[in-house]
């Protein structure tokens, strides 16, 4: 479709509603086309030696401030480990485990009531609906998961069990 106003003449491109999912038939998988996480702002950043790298880590402990609020926390509480989430003006700092919204998802939860029929358009196109977010399996980044604690290990797939419970008891 061809629109003017000033003279020029353009093509008017249709907004993508939710990212795509479309079939990739040269390697036989599906692939996210995710035209919002073309954003980040790190992809334009120029790569710094890690001598002198200074940027500070949002997912940091101390820094829980630069990223949304967590959806789930396992907080250590006087020696227990209690389940809570973050709010708009609390972000709690004695965290084990934290999950939060991912500020650039390849997938996202409809936004208006959705017929999860309508998800595959054709055998080759769909809308890429659906959840994404960021499980801090640590406070302690410099921990790769194969020196890890087993207690630490434990919360981590007891936190991801918790967010799958919760992403099937309410679909979409």
């Amino acid at each position: 479709m061809l629109k003017c106003s000033s003279g020029i003449v353009g093509l008017e491109f249709e907004v993508m509603p939710y990212n795509e999912l479309r079939k990739d038939f040269l390697l036989d998988r599906w692939v996210v086309i995710a035209t919002e996480r073309a954003r980040r702002p790190t992809d334009f950043a120029k790569r710094r030696t890690e001598q002198g790298q200074t940027s500070i880590c949002p997912l940091h402990p101390g820094n829980e401030h630069m990223t949304p609020p967590a959806v789930l926390l396992y907080l250590n509480s006087n020696g227990k480990i209690i389940k809570d989430k973050d709010t708009a003006t609390l972000r709690h700092k004695n965290w084990v485990v934290r999950c939060i919204p991912n500020l650039f998802p390849a997938f996202a939860p409809p936004k208006v009531p959705f017929d999860t029929s309508d998800i595959m358009k054709t055998d080759n196109f769909g809308q890429a609906v659906g959840h994404h977010e960021v499980l801090v399996e640590s406070p302690n980044h410099d921990e790769h998961p194969a020196n890890a604690e087993l207690p630490q290990l434990v919360h981590v797939v007891d936190a991801y069990v918790d967010r799958l419970r919760d992403f099937s008891a309410n679909p979409m």
